[in-house]
């Protein structure tokens, strides 16, 4: 599953990964996709296989591993690249969703057209216990 946000004409993508805990539609991933269509980029969010059975069976469960991780954003890489050959591609995300690009990209090969890899620390709003 895919959502989409900004305008088709945009002039570069930002490919957007949610967390662990949270679905790429949560409120902070709406409002990230929302802030940036409206500035004129387009923005593509997805959602790994272990939230999408998390959707089905209303059971949570931990995400896949890394490498499953890593592969699922590379295929949505290519699946961008392949629609929007000559765009500008930026990947990002939320916790988790930060983790896989950037790990996938130390590990991979260089694809063409993608630009940056985009890190945002959001601070845990948990107290630590005592």
């Amino acid at each position: 599953m895919r959502l989409f946000d900004g305008p088709g004409d945009a002039p570069a993508t930002l490919l957007l990964a949610h967390g662990a805990g949270a679905p790429m539609d949560s409120p902070f991933m709406a409002s990230i996709d929302s802030v940036l269509g409206l500035k004129g980029l387009r923005v593509v969010r997805f959602e790994f296989a272990y939230m999408a059975r998390m959707r089905e069976t209303g059971r949570r469960q931990g995400p896949d591993r890394m490498p499953v991780l890593q592969e699922v954003f590379r295929q949505q890489v290519q699946l961008e690249k392949e629609a929007w050959p000559d765009r500008p591609l930026f990947v990002g995300g939320n916790s988790m969703g930060v983790g896989s690009p950037a790990c996938w990209w130390m590990g991979w090969p260089p694809v063409a057209g993608l630009k940056a890899v985009s890190v945002w620390a959001i601070p845990s709003t948990r107290r630590a216990s005592p």
